[in-house]
């Protein structure tokens, strides 16, 4: 996972890395600019190919997007990772999860 900047919110090779932007956040309040990255972060896991210069939303996409989207493990997963940032911050999750931030 990168950080990058572009009039995007995100993008993908659909294999290796995922990029976000700033833009890809439309909220100062934290709860809810994390639900938006998570959804974003779901929509590049949904390309298997590049979303660079002209991403595929066709049905497959979408069919495999809802799919990540609607997947319990998924939702409960981002709810235990919100709660730890509320409860620990995100520099305690960044050294749990061996997470580190980097710029492209």
């Amino acid at each position: 996972m990168y950080y990058g900047e572009a009039s995007t919110d995100a993008w993908t090779d659909g294999r290796t890395y995922i990029v976000i932007t700033d833009s890809a956040v439309t909220s100062r309040q934290r709860a809810v600019w994390m639900h938006d990255l998570y959804l974003v972060v779901l929509h590049e896991a949904a390309h298997e190919t590049s979303s660079r210069d002209r991403p595929s939303h066709g049905h497959h996409f979408e069919s495999t997007y809802r799919s990540l989207v609607e997947e319990p493990d998924n939702r409960s997963s981002f709810a235990k990772l919100v709660q730890q940032v509320v409860d620990e911050g995100f520099q305690s999750m960044f050294k749990k999860y061996e997470a580190t931030l980097r710029f492209e």
